[in-house]
């Protein structure tokens, strides 16, 4: 009976797998629904690219050793580095759609040039266009999804493309923040036709992306010059890890399919427009 229940499961993958190819034709083929009617709100600016130095001698200091090692472990890296590519090929306009995570700030104000952010439900509603007195075009756009924007990514991804130049990028990341199985790659639908125009980088080290709730309110409680309660916040940091770590090592050895090591990864999707 087991035996038969796997089958069974994995036929019914096979399945969805072999729908999900005409399932995407029919979304391409079919014009972008108009959610709503509203105009959603954007937000304009020009930022010079100069990277903001940290105020504190202690930031400095955690900055300049920590960085990198804190970007690979959030699947950043290979975000900042499809970025660092493209603009040095020219690119200046650049379009922020979403911030789930809140973590891609540090990556995209150092691209000089125009910036303008909305939200993902304001750009599905479709009315993008209707903020501006002239329809503006990107070089590139940077998507920061949650898991349910995630998963309407080729429509995003539609409503996107009218705005984009030619040969222009397009990058979603998701940071996995929650025990969540993120979809595999066949599911991802991106609306791209051609091949080869679509890159999905599977990245980072589960306990950062774990653990960004609790440094973020660690952030705060500093800010705030909170330091027993911050220190308090940090023991239990240190704590869950103590203690999560052999218990999710564990589960990795004795059911690798499932393990946390698997669940919680960030993901980005590259996408170039032919």
């Amino acid at each position: 009976m087991r035996e038969l229940s796997e089958l069974y499961q994995l036929g019914l993958q096979l399945i969805e797998l072999e729908l999900e190819a005409p399932r995407n034709e029919y979304r391409r083929v079919m014009p972008p629904r108009m959610a709503s009617a509203a105009i959603p709100f954007v937000r304009s600016q020009e930022l010079s690219g100069a990277e903001p130095k940290p105020r504190s001698a202690s930031r400095r200091i955690s900055h300049a050793l920590f960085r990198h090692h804190i970007s690979r472990a959030l699947g950043l890296q290979p975000l900042i580095e499809i970025v660092s590519s493209v603009t040095q090929h020219g690119a200046s306009r650049v379009l922020r759609v979403g911030s789930a995570s809140g973590l891609l700030g540090s990556a995209i104000d150092r691209i000089p040039g125009s910036h303008v952010w909305v939200s993902a439900a304001g750009m599905s509603t479709g009315n993008f266009a209707k903020a501006f007195a002239t329809a503006p075009t990107f070089d590139l756009c940077i998507c920061d999804l949650d898991y349910a924007e995630l998963l309407e990514l080729s429509s995003l991804v539609a409503v996107i493309t009218p705005f984009m130049t030619a040969r222009g990028t397009i990058l979603a990341y998701h940071c996995n923040q929650v025990l969540a199985e993120l979809p595999p790659d066949a599911a991802l639908v991106t609306g791209v036709r051609r091949p080869g125009t679509v890159h999905i980088y599977r990245t980072g080290f589960w306990p950062a992306t774990f653990l960004v709730p609790f440094l973020r309110r660690a952030e705060y409680l500093y800010d705030t010059r909170k330091y027993l309660e911050l220190s308090r916040s940090l023991l239990k940091v240190a704590i869950r890890i103590v203690v999560a770590t052999p218990i999710i090592l564990l589960r990795q050895f004795l059911v690798p399919q499932r393990s946390p090591l698997h669940l919680r990864k960030s993901i980005v999707i590259q996408i170039v427009l032919a």
